[in-house]
């Protein structure tokens, strides 16, 4: 599932406004076709504790070698899992190539992934008991993610919209960005309303036991 949103907002988000959230950037490298740049970003574990722990975020900036690049808008791709890192981009090939020619792509390792601060059965043990670690854990939902990908927006594109795109997992984060910036608007796909996942999930599977023996004969 792709899904893709408008982040149009007036008025920030109150929970992630009234934070000064520290970046830092790489200098601009380059690989065949590509400029990369890396960001990372402090961000409170718990947005109702903005003060308090503070975790990792990371961010890589993907251009195209077109010497306008630097002013086009930015598209934010929101990874599939949860618990997978953002695609390291190694070509311009593919989505990527398209979304190139119109955006500065950010591959966003969303929180408890890739080079953001980690979650694995490592990190976690040192959280304490059972209840410790699902107390952890609940920072690391959709809605958290959301306030992260603002968090970075009020950095990089300030007071200025920008585009998501969301695979999987990320089709959903997408939703719940919207839900949050119900000004924002969507130019994809959304979830089915009255249908289940393991429906939309099952229906190829369908098709294809009902038209494979045409193929076979």
């Amino acid at each position: 599932m792709v899904l893709g949103l408008r982040a149009d907002n007036e008025e920030d988000d109150p929970i992630v406004s009234q934070l000064d959230c520290r970046m830092n950037s790489s200098e601009p490298y380059r690989i065949p076709g590509l400029e990369l740049i890396d960001h990372t970003f402090l961000a409170p574990l718990d947005y109702s504790d903005p003060s308090g722990r503070q975790i990792d975020l990371f961010v890589r900036e993907v251009r195209d070698l077109d010497p306008k690049s630097a002013e086009k808008p930015f598209l934010i791709f929101l990874q599939g899992g949860p618990g997978f890192r953002a695609p390291i981009p190694i070509q311009k090939t593919g989505w990527l190539k398209r979304a190139l020619t119109e955006f500065r792509v950010l591959m966003y390792d969303t929180r408890g992934n890739g080079l953001s601060t980690p979650v694995d059965h490592q990190t976690l043990a040192l959280e304490g008991d059972a209840q410790a670690q699902a107390d952890y854990l609940k920072h690391f939902r959709q809605d958290n993610i959301v306030r992260d990908a603002e968090l970075i927006r009020a950095k990089m594109s300030p007071r200025v919209p920008w585009s998501t795109i969301g695979q999987s997992y990320g089709g959903w984060c997408t939703m719940t960005y919207l839900s949050l910036h119900p000004e924002g608007f969507i130019f994809g796909g959304v979830p089915g309303l009255d249908r289940t996942a393991q429906e939309f999930y099952a229906s190829p599977d369908i098709k294809l036991h009902r038209e494979l023996p045409a193929w076979l004969d």
